[in-house]
């Protein structure tokens, strides 16, 4: 049998796709953190998010710039949820670091808007 890459390395003519990962805790049902990111009225309209898939646990938009983001949801416990998050597509380093900032900005408003 061959030997497969693992699924985040970008191979072949992908391999130089770069793209941002992280997970993130928080206090809140993942009911209704599913509500709040599935629901393209709460996010902030600068970069004209898109919805691609809004099913069960899992959010994933699409942006201008031709990248994308995915968040799965999971459920800790009934007030606790954690989110992982896979910002892909990105084609140059400068466009990984605008959304590594963006991406610190919407993590400080999420963990403000469910810590209490």
């Amino acid at each position: 049998m061959g030997r497969h890459s693992a699924q985040s390395e970008p191979v072949g003519r992908n391999r130089h796709i770069l793209m941002l990962d992280f997970e993130l805790s928080l206090n809140a049902s993942a009911a209704r953190v599913f509500a709040a990111l599935g629901d393209l009225a709460q996010w902030p309209t600068a970069e004209h998010p898109r919805m691609l898939v809004r099913k069960e646990s899992r959010v994933s938009l699409s942006f201008d710039d031709a990248t994308r983001v995915t968040i799965s949801i999971e459920a800790d416990n009934a007030d606790l949820c954690k989110l992982v998050v896979l910002h892909d597509l990105c084609q140059t380093q400068e466009q990984l670091n605008f959304w590594a900032s963006y991406w610190d900005a919407r993590r400080a408003e999420l963990v403000a808007r469910f810590s209490g």
